[in-house]
C-alpha cells in the first residue's frame, strides 16, 4: 500500500468503539468496560496506552490486535477493515501478549536467527550471528545475547520481542503486558528500539502503567479511565499542559524560604517532599520562571539547588485524574 508526500499511513483507526464486556463500578448497574473509544495512530509513531486499571488496557489492545471481538463501532488496522466478531492474529500485526512466546532452551541470539534471512552455509550463519550481535549491542541488549531465554527476566523477554519486531514486516507492533514494568535498567534499550521501529515506518503501541517508559520511549500517549479516553495526542503536549511543577528547590532552610515566598501569586502553590520544595503553577503554560527567580533572590535565602523541573508523565497523569475527580492509582 503506497503513500506519497507527507501523508503517513493510518495504522490504527477506532471510531466510537464499545466493548462487549461489562463491569460493575460502585453502586451503578453493569456498564460497558470501554465506551465510545476513538483513536487514530499513524506510521512512525510510538504510543503508550495507559490507565489506572490494567484490565482496561489489556481489553483495548486485545481488541486492537483482533484477538477479542467488540460490540459496536469501527476498527481498521493498517487501512484494512476488521470483521467485528472474527478473532485471529493478523499477518500485518506483531502482537506480544505473553512472555512465553519463545523457545526457552535457546539463547536469545539463537532464537533471533529464526527471524534472520536464510543463511545456507556455516559461514553465512556465522556472519548473520555477528550482525545480530552487533545490532543487539547497538540497542543496549548485549547482556541477553548468550543467555537462555528461560533465564531472562520478563522485562528482558519483552525487549527481545521488540527486537524481533524490528526484523519483521509487520506495520503495527502491539505490546500488551501492562502488568510487567520494563525496569529502569532497560529504559535505554526500549528507547533505542522505539527509534528503530519509528525509522522503519512501523507503529508501536505499548500497553503500560509505567510513566518512566512513556517519558523514555513514547511520542504519543493515550490515557483512559472509567472506560473512556481522557487524553490522546503527543506526549510532549501532555507533559507541557498537565505537569504543574515548574521549579524544584533543594537544600536546607526550605521552611524559611517557603514562609518568605508566601503567599504566592494566584495559580501558584507549594509541594513539599523531605528536603525538596516544588513550586507548581496551574495551568502550567502560564508559569513565569523569571518572576519566581526574582522572588527567590529577594528572600536572601540561597537553596543548595534551584532546578527547572523536567516534565514527566507521572505528574501529568496525576493531574489528569485530579481534573476528572478520579482516584490516583496509576502509580504504586
Amino acid at each position: 500500500m503506497s503513500h506519497t508526500g507527507d501523508t503517513a499511513m493510518t495504522t490504527v483507526l477506532m471510531e466510537n468503539l464499545t466493548s462487549a464486556e461489562h463491569a460493575v463500578r460502585g453502586d451503578n448497574p453493569p456498564q460497558r468496560i470501554l465506551k465510545d473509544i476513538s483513536l487514530k495512530m499513524t506510521a512512525g509513531e510510538v504510543w503508550s496506552v495507559s490507565a489506572p486499571k490494567a484490565f482496561e488496557i489489556r481489553l483495548l489492545l486485545e481488541i486492537m490486535g483482533n484477538i477479542r471481538p467488540y460490540e459496536s463501532g469501527r476498527c481498521v488496522l493498517v487501512e484494512r477493515g476488521m470483521i467485528r466478531r472474527k478473532r485471529r492474529l493478523l499477518r500485518h500485526v506483531f502482537y506480544v501478549g505473553a512472555t512465553d512466546m519463545f523457545y526457552g532452551t535457546m539463547t536469545a541470539l539463537e532464537h533471533l536467527m529464526l527471524f534472520f534471512p536464510h543463511a545456507p552455509t556455516a559461514l553465512g550463519r556465522l556472519n548473520a550471528q555477528a550482525c545480530l550481535l552487533e545490532e543487539l549491542l547497538a540497542h543496549e541488549l548485549g547482556h541477553i545475547a548468550l543467555t537462555r531465554i528461560d533465564r531472562l527476566a520478563s522485562a528482558d523477554k519483552i525487549a527481545l520481542a521488540l527486537f524481533a519486531a524490528t526484523m519483521s514486516d509487520s506495520a503495527l507492533v502491539i505490546v500488551n503486558l501492562p502488568e510487567i514494568p520494563p525496569e529502569d535498567r532497560l529504559l535505554p534499550a526500549f528507547s533505542a528500539l522505539s527509534r528503530t521501529l519509528r525509522k522503519g515506518g512501523k507503529t508501536l503501541v505499548l500497553g503500560t502503567r509505567d510513566p518512566n517508559l512513556i517519558d523514555a520511549a513514547c511520542t504519543h500517549s493515550a490515557f483512559l479511565a472509567g472506560g473512556k479516553i481522557l487524553y490522546q495526542g503527543k506526549t510532549e503536549t501532555l507533559l507541557n499542559t498537565l505537569d504543574p511543577v515548574l521549579l524544584t528547590l533543594r537544600g536546607t532552610g526550605l521552611d524559611a524560604l517557603e514562609a518568605r515566598l508566601s503567599p504566592l501569586p494566584p495559580g501558584y502553590s507549594f509541594q513539599r517532599a523531605e528536603d525538596t520544595l516544588h513550586i507548581l503553577c496551574r495551568p502550567p503554560e502560564k508559569g513565569d520562571l523569571e518572576m519566581l527567580y526574582k522572588m527567590i533572590a529577594e528572600t536572601g535565602i540561597v537553596p543548595t539547588a534551584v532546578e527547572v523541573h523536567r516534565k514527566n508523565a507521572a505528574n501529568a497523569f496525576k493531574e489528569l485524574l485530579k481534573q476528572h475527580d478520579l482516584q490516583d492509582d496509576l502509580l504504586p
